[in-house]
């Protein structure tokens, strides 16, 4: 999108921390790691990616 700027900041703790509470639920120290070590377009990589979804709980009755 023409209007979007492209993030030119550095990708460390505080910018992922940032991103991650934004756009997950209960983010972790290993988890902002992680992200760092990814970089900012490995974590966006990772947020988008695209998961099969689990079998259905067994019918008991």
């Amino acid at each position: 999108m023409p209007y979007l700027d492209t993030f030119t900041g550095e990708w460390n703790t505080k910018n992922a921390r940032h991103l991650l509470k934004r756009c997950s639920f209960g983010i972790t120290p290993n988890l902002i790691k992680e992200s760092v070590t990814l970089g900012l377009q490995g974590t966006i990589n990772k947020l988008f990616e695209v998961k099969s979804l689990p079998n259905p709980p067994l019918n008991m009755s």
